[in-house]
């Protein structure tokens, strides 16, 4: 997995990026199936995605 990156080396872009640019009308993917090599999951820091960007004030719409 060349271009392997953490969770957490994944959040701090994301937050970095955010902080700089913002994220309105931003579409963020997250791929529930990933490499079984792959132990760090970032779908299972989801949860703590949403809270931290709520707490920024962003809020979420499901679009069908």
């Amino acid at each position: 997995m060349e271009s392997y990156l953490t969770s957490d080396e994944i959040l701090e872009k994301l937050f970095n990026f955010e902080g700089e640019k913002g994220l309105n009308g931003a579409i963020l993917l997250v791929h529930p199936g990933v490499s079984q090599e792959r132990i760090d999951k970032l779908y299972k820091r989801l949860d703590e995605i949403i809270l931290k960007l709520k707490r920024k004030g962003y809020s979420f719409e499901r679009f069908y």
